[in-house]
């Protein structure tokens, strides 16, 4: 078993595929964030199957395996907008979307998932579209710039594609003395979402997440790339 960790950077996938060529691999189950990087990992990779999780890993992937990401956009989607019809007769100020396209396909399906599961309970809302990357750090400039946007807004719903993310946003609004101005509907249910789900930090306004259980992958992941 060979093991490499791409570190969420093109660059690492690329020499990890090649490190996975001299060392003869007969199989890849291949993790993998960028999608726009996929054919230069693959170029670099041995010509074996692939199995490509959760990310498209055109042209060499011989199975995809992921959630049906326009259903679990959807869960959070309609738990968050049944949050605000709730609390607030659906009058929120606006709903900021976080995505970060470099992905690819998948996290499109789970943005408009998300979104149209929200707009299934409450229609009509303002929708903000704020370009993050995948992480942690790398979301909390660009929501800080979306928050500044609007200044008098302490309704605001916050979709997510990941729950790193949301973690961002949290940062983001926290530092800008707006922590409740804001309520969350994420995708990932990681050990990272926890403590504010279960009401352990500051932010108590986390209202949703669809979890993944990716701890559960490798039990029909590993048959698959056998067979």
């Amino acid at each position: 078993l060979v093991e490499c960790d791409s570190n969420e950077n093109a660059q690492d996938a690329i020499n990890c595929a090649a490190e996975f060529k001299s060392e003869h691999v007969q199989g890849i189950a291949n993790f993998q964030l960028d999608a726009t990087a996929a054919p230069r990992v693959c170029a670099a990779g041995p010509k074996v199957p692939v199995v490509a999780i959760d990310i498209p890993q055109p042209p060499c992937q011989t199975m995809f395996f992921g959630a049906n990401n326009v259903y679990a956009g959807k869960l959070a989607g309609v738990a968050l907008g049944k949050f605000a019809k709730k609390a607030w007769g659906c009058k929120a100020d606006a709903v900021l979307s976080l995505n970060d396209l470099a992905a690819g396909s998948v996290v499109i399906q789970r943005e408009n998932g998300s979104l149209s599961g929200l707009a299934s309970v409450c229609p009509g809302l303002k929708v903000i579209h704020v370009a993050t990357d995948a992480t942690n750090e790398g979301s909390i400039a660009p929501f800080t710039n979306a928050l500044s946007t609007l200044p008098g807004a302490h309704h605001l719903l916050v979709v997510a594609t990941n729950d790193d993310q949301a973690n961002g946003a949290i940062k983001a609004a926290q530092a800008a003395g707006r922590l409740n101005d804001i309520y969350v509907g994420a995708q990932g249910g990681d050990p990272t979402s926890w403590p504010s789900l279960c009401g352990k930090t500051p932010f108590k306004n986390w209202e949703a997440d669809t979890a993944y259980f990716p701890e559960r992958y490798g039990a029909p992941i590993v048959p698959a790339l056998i067979s």
